[in-house]
C-alpha cells in the first residue's frame, strides 16, 4: 500500500518529500491518479501498487509533521481526519458493474485446438488466483465474461481491469461484442475486482 497526500502546495509519497505541483512529473503523476490510473512510477513488474489518497487539500506540507494553517500551526503529530480512497475507485463507481450471467449471455465456449488460431489471456481473479484461459480470435469480450463466470460461479457482481493499453482500466459494456484481439487482450492479463 502506497499513501498519496495531497497538501494545498503540492503532495507527498508515502512519507517522502513535498513534490512541487508545478513540475512536469509531478502534473503527470497526479493527473494518473485524477484518472483512477496508478502512476507508472508505482507500477512494478506490471503490477500496479494499491494506492491509497489522503486529502489534505485545506493545509499546507509542514516538512516539521506539523499542520500549516497559516497562522502558526504547533509542530508534532497531526492525526488524519478526512477519508482515503484507493486508486481506480473513481473510475469504477463510472462504469457499470458485470452481473453474473448476463452480460456473457450463454455465448459459446468451444475452442478448436486444431484450428490453429489460439490466443491466451490470464485472468486473475479477486482470490490472487490466476487462471490462463485459451479463446479463438474470433471470440469476444462476452467470450470472456462467460469463462470468468464459469470458474468461478459464485461470483458477486465485478469489474474486469485490462492493463494492456496503459494503466489498469475497466472494460466497458460498449466493448463487450469486440474480439478480444481487437480489445487488445490477447496475451494480456485481465483482473477481476468485484464491485463494491
Amino acid at each position: 500500500m502506497v499513501t498519496v497526500t495531497a497538501y494545498r502546495n503540492g503532495f507527498v509519497v508515502d512519507n517522502g518529500p513535498l513534490r512541487g505541483p508545478n513540475e512536469p512529473e509531478n502534473k503527470a503523476f497526479m493527473e494518473s491518479l485524477a484518472q483512477g490510473y496508478c502512476p507508472q512510477e508505482l507500477v512494478q513488474d506490471g503490477q500496479p501498487a494499491d494506492v491509497k489518497l489522503e486529502n489534505k487539500m485545506e493545509e499546507d506540507f509542514d516538512p516539521r509533521g506539523g499542520r500549516s494553517t497559516g497562522r502558526g500551526a504547533t509542530p508534532g503529530f497531526a492525526a488524519f481526519g478526512g477519508a482515503g480512497s484507493a486508486v481506480g475507485d473513481i473510475a469504477l463507481s463510472a462504469t457499470p458493474a458485470i452481473v453474473p450471467g448476463v452480460q456473457g449471455n450463454g455465448s459459446t465456449l468451444i475452442v478448436n485446438d486444431a484450428a490453429g488460431d489460439i490466443i491466451k489471456v490470464q485472468i486473475k481473479f479477486p482470490d490472487g488466483s490466476r487462471e490462463v484461459a485459451k479463446f479463438e480470435k474470433n471470440h469476444t469480450i462476452r467470450h470472456l465474461i462467460a469463462r470468468v463466470e464459469l470458474l468461478r460461479p459464485a461470483l458477486r457482481p465485478y469489474h474486469l481491469l485490462s492493463g494492456s493499453r496503459g494503466p489498469p482500466k475497466p472494460l466497458e459494456p460498449a466493448q463487450f461484442d469486440e474480439t478480444l484481439v481487437a480489445a487488445g487482450l490477447a496475451g494480456a492479463l485481465v483482473t477481476v475486482k468485484e464491485a463494491i
